[in-house]
């Protein structure tokens, strides 16, 4: 029921440059960043890095060389060079014209900010590319992905109303099933699930002998869950980084123990 570290470059968006409307940017720059966005494609990492890059040397003020910087900007961001990357990703937000664009670059620089544990960060930059992307799928897992942030921030009531939205809005989204498994924890903490089951005493039993093993556990129902509607939690978190770092404890007796919500 918990998310972990988002792979930045988790929700990529390909744009065709097409028909350019400036002069300046010439055929054979819209061809370039075409074959970088296909190297890209096809993991010749190093030629779209190149490409990119020469259209952005060419060009650097062009408002279609935002795409390169997108581009370049998922390459850095395969070898790690997340510095770099943000440069890249806060460039082509700068220069975009298209919507498409500057809400791809959003999305990337919402990856780097949950990673790096900046949720408040990561949370604008989602809000912000959610409007842009206009496609449901993508836009889903976004919005999950933002939903995720408002949790981690304590904005629990917040947050489930995203969820919600994922799974009424966005039901063809891969988060889709995700949401709704974060819908079943009705709580406005976090806690450590030990185990689950369908039948209650089955639940007191393990709860009880995780208490013998020094660990406190309580049993819940939780009435929107099928199959297993019994857990076996520990404690009550509001505060995210205090339950994860909880969770370690607890692993030493129930090396399974996972958060939730």
């Amino acid at each position: 029921m918990t998310a972990g570290r988002f792979h930045v470059f988790a929700v990529v968006v390909f744009f065709t440059v097409g028909g350019v409307g400036c002069a300046t940017f010439s055929a054979d720059l819209a061809t370039q960043l075409r074959q970088a966005e296909r190297d890209y494609r096809l993991a010749r990492y190093k030629q779209a890095d190149r490409g990119a890059s020469a259209v952005i040397e060419a060009q650097p003020a062009h408002p279609d060389t935002a795409e390169a910087h997108y581009v370049r900007a998922l390459v850095r961001l395969r070898g790690d060079h997340r510095d770099a990357a943000q440069a890249d990703l806060d460039r082509a937000v700068e220069l975009g014209r298209r919507r498409e664009v500057i809400g791809a670059a959003h999305v990337q620089i919402g990856h780097i900010e949950f990673d790096d544990g900046r949720f408040d960060r990561a949370a604008a930059a989602y809000a912000r590319a959610i409007p842009l992307l206009g496609r449901e799928s993508t836009s889903g897992d976004v919005l999950y992905r933002l939903a995720i942030c408002r949790q981690r921030l304590g904005d629990f009531a917040r947050s489930r109303r995203d969820f919600d939205r994922v799974v009424r809005a966005f039901p063809g989204c891969r988060s889709a099933a995700a949401a709704r498994q974060k819908l079943t924890w009705a709580e406005d903490c976090f806690s450590i699930q030990c185990g689950a089951y369908s039948q209650k005493y089955r639940a007191k039993a393990a709860a009880q002998s995780l208490s013998e093993r020094g660990v406190r556990a309580v049993v819940s129902a939780l009435p929107r869950r099928v199959g297993a509607p019994f857990i076996v939690h520990v404690g009550r978190f509001r505060d995210f980084d205090e339950a994860r770092a909880a969770l370690g404890g607890v692993r030493r007796v129930q090396p399974d123990a996972f958060l939730i919500p």
